[in-house]
């Protein structure tokens, strides 16, 4: 049976408390692992030029990216695990709006959120739900999204762990899910029917 974990993010010290100390013994190694090569990033940063959103766009065709910050961050094709888990949330997620002939919009990947209204900050959220109508255009989304969820894959822990969740934190983002497949919580399924507070409000 496939298996994920969820993690639904409050932007504050407890999160990074969750991360660290995690009991879940599949996920403790990697967390530690996580926070190494995320002090390694940050230093990194300090010494790189910044990039702007025109280099996002002069990338090749094919090639992905994301802006955090003035650093680019390159992006490799999504496995079919991702896929398969993105789509089921889209889909769940999406079925409730309408249900509940619900205001709140919602955008998978690739969909352009630029997230502090500045030429150094350009991300693609897995999935994005947006409740503020005056935030999008044909562009994509000016401004934080309500809701953000990010799947991990192997490669991009530092990324969804703590680069976003600290950008996501200081742009206001009202909730951030992560979920990861290699930390096995609980059925796939058990995302059906899903609870988020944004929905419900």
């Amino acid at each position: 049976m496939s298996t994920l974990y969820i993690m639904k993010v409050k932007l504050d010290v407890n999160t990074v408390k969750y991360i660290f100390f995690s009991q879940t013994n599949l996920c403790r190694r990697p967390n530690l692992q996580v926070l190494a090569a995320w002090r390694i990033s940050t230093d990194v940063l300090r010494k790189e030029e910044l990039y702007t959103i025109d280099d996002i766009y002069a990338l090749p065709d094919g090639k992905r990216a994301e802006l955090i910050d003035g650093k680019i961050y390159y992006m490799a094709p999504p496995s079919k695990t991702h896929q398969k888990i993105s789509g089921k949330l889209y889909q769940t997620i999406a079925n409730y709006i309408d249900s509940k002939d619900g205001k709140c919009e919602i955008y998978s990947v690739p969909f352009a959120v630029f997230l502090n209204k500045d030429d150094i900050n350009y991300i693609e959220p897995d999935i994005s739900v947006i409740c503020d109508p005056t935030k999008l255009d044909e562009k994509g989304c000016h401004g934080a999204p309500d809701w953000i969820i990010e799947v991990v894959s192997p490669g991009n822990k530092p990324m969804d762990y703590f680069t976003k969740l600290f950008k996501y934190r200081t742009a206001e983002v009202r909730e951030y899910w992560i979920v990861d497949p290699l930390c096995a919580k609980m059925p796939i399924q058990g995302i059906i029917p899903i609870k988020s507070r944004i929905l419900e409000n």
